[in-house]
């Protein structure tokens, strides 16, 4: 264990590294809160990545809905759980689409504001870049969504997100 904060000490001092740069989390007021950054915030980020996409190809703009917001956020919880990524049954819980990623670390890697403000490029270019989660996003005759990021500091960083619609 000692080894590890040594470790830990080296790679922030390497890096560059303040405990300024460095975030933790929490709940407040029933809010996701990495440090000063509302997860909730970052989610409605994601969303309006995903409406701006779906504008851009005709369709029309997604309404955030909070049983699908909590369904995936339920979702992307246990696949962190579980450490794998798989999808929910959709069928039986009369959602349309589903689109699922998870990322986890190796190592000691700090959780910087920086590398937790662009969770939501990292998620949405990898659902842009595979073509079954790219049609999910474009799918017709939707109107809500769901989406959820979860993040884990956990010495590593995990972060897993769902995105649900109907």
């Amino acid at each position: 264990m000692k080894n590890l904060v040594i470790l830990f000490s080296l790679l922030l001092s390497v890096k560059g590294y303040s405990q300024n740069d460095m975030v933790s989390y929490s709940i407040e007021n029933n809010k996701k809160v990495v440090s000063q950054m509302d997860i909730d915030s970052l989610e409605n980020v994601l969303i309006g990545m995903i409406n701006s996409f779906r504008v851009s190809k005709g369709l029309i703009v997604l309404t955030k809905d909070e049983s699908l917001s909590i369904y995936a956020d339920k979702w992307s919880s246990n696949m962190l759980d579980k450490n794998k990524i798989y999808h929910s049954d959709i069928q039986s819980n009369s959602i349309v689409a589903e689109n699922v990623y998870i990322s986890k670390s190796f190592g000691v890697f700090p959780m910087t504001k920086e590398y937790v403000s662009e969770v939501t490029n990292r998620i949405y270019n990898s659902w842009l870049t595979s073509e079954k989660h790219k049609k999910n996003m474009l799918t017709e005759g939707i109107n809500k969504i769901g989406v959820s990021i979860v993040l884990l500091p956990n010495g590593m960083v995990d972060e897993s997100s769902t995105m649900v619609v109907n």
